[in-house]
């Protein structure tokens, strides 16, 4: 976030990306960081389902009631599976308030 100032972005995508993100929690407090008030978060990320596929590395699994949870004061447009094993959610940013205290599947 810091090679773009606050409020930045209107729209902000992070799609089959966050699973190989092994700080996850600082790469969504980021996002949400650059994002506008009223602008648009969408993320997609594999479900438990999906296997392991390391380019480079794979960590992490999300439920919809993960995103649910994340995202509890904001606004969610969409939150729903993509395609056989994927899910995503569309979220619209009201506050700065995100709950991060999830333990989201970890990949053996």
């Amino acid at each position: 976030p810091s090679a773009f100032p606050p409020e930045h972005f209107q729209i902000v995508l992070c799609c089959e990306t966050l699973e190989h993100v092994e700080r996850w929690r600082e790469s969504i407090e980021g996002m949400w960081h650059v994002l506008k008030p009223h602008g648009f978060l969408t993320i997609t990320t594999p479900t438990q389902e999906k296997g392991r596929h390391n380019y480079p590395s794979d960590y992490w699994r999300w439920t919809l009631e993960d995103y649910a949870h994340i995202f509890a004061d904001q606004k969610i447009h969409r939150r729903q599976l993509t395609y056989e094993r994927g899910i995503g959610v569309v979220v619209e940013k009201l506050t700065d308030t995100l709950y991060l205290d999830i333990e989201p599947y970890e990949v053996p």
